[in-house]
């Protein structure tokens, strides 16, 4: 355990360093402040670093696609059964699916295709993600923490859930997938209570709801089964692990981290807070505070949605 808590302080203060050091840019600025000076082939190697980054992720892309894992939590996914969809789904036991019918629904058609084949084009999403938050180079080194690097190869929803937090600063409808997926990590979109951003909030809620009435009127039925599924799992022991508080203190908890992050204008507190609320918090989960290094700075087109104020400050 003391191992693993190590570990995720690690990857904690990585992101903390590149938030602090300017965000997306921060190691391309340091760079170019580096070799200020310095002959051409330097400072023209210091600007490709992103290019490489490039290449190496494109590397690990190809080695997870040649290198399947037999059974991870994208293997739920993958599996999707419309027909038989919870079975005796509860959390903690291995292949539970969890998630509301609308992800299943989403996902079903794609289940037609092979296993490798899933999972190469899933890996490369994540990958794709995971380079947009923090940019090429520092995503392939963010990938040597092993909460990062695990969260990549079992392949749950860490880093959609990451992008989630970064789109639904400027486009509030991003708040349908975590409410609709893990559901408890949704205490973010207090963000916009705090901030008072109440057309962006109505957004949230309203998209919410458009989107699971639709998926009601397909499949009544599921809906049912998800709720009773929920009930079950709530009166299920969580296991220990790296905050061992129980999930509704979590939630207090993550509610209060972004309600003053809202007020203070920190968007970087969004991530933080899904994270302490997701419904179990181990090492993996810790992948989607990459989030907190897009949102330390956030780009222009990112800055808040119209009509609304500011959403965040450096």
């Amino acid at each position: 355990m003391l191992e693993i808590a190590l570990a995720a302080l690690a990857l904690v203060g990585w992101l903390m360093l590149l938030a602090v050091a300017g965000g997306r840019d921060a190691i391309q600025g340091a760079l170019r402040r580096l070799t200020h000076g310095a002959p051409d082939p330097v400072r023209r190697a210091a600007a490709s670093f992103d290019a490489l980054g490039v290449v190496g992720l494109i590397g690990v892309w190809l080695w997870l696609s040649l290198n399947p894992p037999s059974v991870v939590d994208a293997t739920v996914y993958w599996a999707i059964d419309l027909d038989n969809l919870y079975g005796d789904s509860v959390v903690n036991r291995v292949g539970a699916y969890l998630y509301s019918p609308v992800f299943a629904q989403v996902a079903a058609p794609f289940t037609n295709l092979s296993w490798a084949a899933w999972y190469s084009g899933w890996a490369a999403i994540n990958l794709a993600l995971l380079a947009w938050m923090l940019r090429p180079g520092a995503a392939l080194l963010t990938l040597a923490f092993p909460a990062v690097s695990h969260a990549l190869w079992s392949g749950n929803v860490h880093f959609l859930m990451a992008a989630a937090a970064v789109l639904a600063v400027r486009w509030p409808v991003a708040w349908a997938f975590p409410l609709l997926t893990k559901v408890t990590p949704g205490v973010g979109i207090l963000w916009h209570a705090a901030r008072r951003e109440w057309r962006s909030l109505g957004i949230a809620l309203g998209a919410t709801a458009v989107i699971a009435i639709a998926s009601f009127a397909v499949a009544p039925p599921l809906w049912g089964d998800w709720l009773r599924v929920l009930t079950a799992s709530s009166n299920e022991a969580t296991p220990n692990t790296l905050l061992p508080l129980p999930l509704a203190a979590r939630v207090g908890l993550a509610a209060a981290i972004v309600l003053i992050g809202g007020v203070r204008g920190w968007a970087w507190t969004i991530p933080v807070a899904m994270v302490i609320a997701q419904p179990l918090f181990w090492t993996a989960g810790l992948a989607a505070l990459v989030a907190v290094v897009p949102l330390s700075r956030p780009p222009a087109g990112l800055a808040g949605s119209d009509g609304d104020a500011p959403a965040a400050s450096s």
